[in-house]
C-alpha cells in the first residue's frame, strides 16, 4: 500500500471499480500504486461487470463522426473511443490475393471460452456466395453480438424463409437461428427491411419495417426472450408515424419517415427504447404512453448520414 493511501488497497479497489472509465483514466496519475491497480486484469474485469449499463454511449460511423471505426481502402482501423488510441489492422489473405473481393462483413465480440476479444471480417470473391448458394447478407449489416456469437440477417433464396446467421466466437462455427414468423398485414403491407440489435439485458431485438398498402409506414419491434428459441420471439410494440409527438419539419425534410428503424438500447428502467431512425436521427419510444419523440445527435448542426452503435466503454486494452 502506498504511504499516501489512508485506506487498505482492497477498499480502494472496491471504491474505484464503481467509477466511470474516463474518471479512472485520470486517476491513473494519482500514484504508481493506483496506476498498477487500475491497469490490472482483475480490476478491469471487476469494473466492467459493475458498470456495463452506466458506461454505454453512442458512436457514429460515417461522415462527420468524431468517434469512428474507419475502413480505409482495404485496411481497417480499430479506435478506442475512451482513450482515442487507434491501431491499423492487417489486411486479409483474400484481400491481398483478389482485387475482386467484396461483400465485406464485420463483427466484434467476446470469446466466452478463451476469455478473448475477436474482430471478424468476412469477404467474398466475385462470383462466390458469401456463405452458401442459398443466402446472401447485406454488406451494410454489421454483426450484432449476443450470447457469445455474432449475428446477421441472411436473405434466403425463393422458397426458403430468411433466417439469422450466427457465428459462435468460441468454436468459430456457424448456425442458423429463426426469425419471427413473417406477417402480412391486413392492408397488404409487407416487410421491406429488418434490422437486428441487442438490448441491455442481452436479448436479441429485431425491428421489421413494413411498406405498401394504403397506410403509412409501420414498424414492429420483436425481442427474443430465450436465445435460440423460435417461440420466444415476443412482439414488444408496433410504431407508426402517427405516434411521433410533434415532429419538426426537419423530420420530413431529410428523409421519408420510417424508411428504417434500428434498435439500440433500453433506458429509464426499461420503459423507453432508443431507436436509430433512417441513419439520421433517433426515436425514443415510451412503452407506457405508446408514443415516440424525435431526438437529433447535434440539434444545431445539419445531420449527416451514418450508422449508430452502442459503445461500452471499458479499460480493456485491445491496442497493444
Amino acid at each position: 500500500m502506498d504511504d499516501r493511501d489512508p485506506l487498505p488497497l482492497h477498499i480502494i479497489d472496491h471504491i474505484l471499480s464503481r467509477l466511470h472509465v474516463k474518471q479512472l483514466l485520470r486517476l491513473r496519475c494519482v500514484s504508481k500504486t493506483w496506476r498498477n491497480l487500475i491497469d490490472g486484469p482483475d480490476f478491469i474485469k471487476l469494473q466492467l461487470s459493475r458498470n456495463q449499463a452506466r458506461d454505454s454511449s453512442i458512436i457514429t460511423v460515417g461522415l462527420g463522426s468524431t468517434d469512428t471505426l474507419y475502413e480505409i481502402a482495404a485496411d481497417s482501423c480499430y479506435l478506442d473511443p475512451s482513450t482515442r488510441k487507434h491501431r491499423l489492422l492487417p489486411t486479409t489473405t483474400t484481400t491481398l490475393e483478389s482485387k475482386t473481393a467484396s461483400c465485406f462483413l464485420y463483427g466484434f465480440g467476446y470469446d466466452l471460452t478463451h476469455d478473448d476479444y475477436k474482430l471478424v471480417r468476412i469477404a467474398k470473391r466475385s462470383g462466390d456466395a458469401c456463405f452458401s448458394e442459398a443466402a446472401e447478407i447485406s454488406r451494410d449489416s454489421p454483426g450484432v453480438y449476443a450470447s457469445g456469437s455474432l449475428h446477421w440477417i441472411a436473405m434466403a433464396e425463393y422458397g426458403r424463409h430468411d433466417f439469422i446467421l450466427a457465428l459462435d466466437l468460441s468454436d468459430e462455427a456457424y448456425k442458423e437461428l429463426p426469425l419471427p414468423p413473417p406477417v402480412l398485414l391486413e392492408t397488404g403491407c409487407r416487410v421491406r427491411a429488418s434490422y437486428l440489435g441487442v438490448l441491455d439485458n442481452g436479448c436479441l431485438c429485431l425491428v421489421s419495417n413494413y411498406s405498401g398498402g394504403y397506410r403509412t409506414p409501420l414498424s414492429r419491434v420483436w425481442v427474443m426472450t430465450e436465445y435460440g428459441v423460435k417461440d420466444s420471439w415476443t412482439k414488444l410494440f408496433s410504431i407508426s408515424e402517427e405516434q411521433v409527438i410533434s415532429p419538426s419539419p426537419e423530420f420530413y425534410y431529410y428523409s421519408l419517415p420510417f424508411e428504417s428503424l434500428e434498435p439500440l438500447a433500453f433506458y429509464e428502467g426499461g420503459t423507453q427504447l432508443l431507436l436509430a431512425h433512417n441513419k439520421i436521427n433517433f426515436l425514443v419510444y415510451d412503452l407506457n404512453t405508446n408514443q415516440a419523440t424525435v431526438r437529433w445527435p447535434e440539434p444545431d448542426v445539419a445531420p449527416m448520414p451514418g450508422v449508430f452503435y452502442m459503445c461500452l466503454q471499458s479499460l480493456v486494452n485491445l491496442i497493444n
